[in-house]
């Protein structure tokens, strides 16, 4: 499960760069959002 969450962050970080380049901003910011919540999770799994 912690392996699944932390390629979603990185996978959420690429889609997030690619979201940019591309001026997609509303799916950057839906990713940045994801990545957030993943992380934030991730951190609470870990304590």
């Amino acid at each position: 499960m912690t392996t699944l969450r932390l390629s979603n962050i990185v996978w959420g970080l690429g889609f997030t760069l690619y979201g940019f380049t591309t001026k997609a901003y509303i799916v950057a910011i839906l990713n940045i959002i994801i990545v957030g919540l993943n992380s934030y999770l991730f951190a609470k799994e870990r304590q």
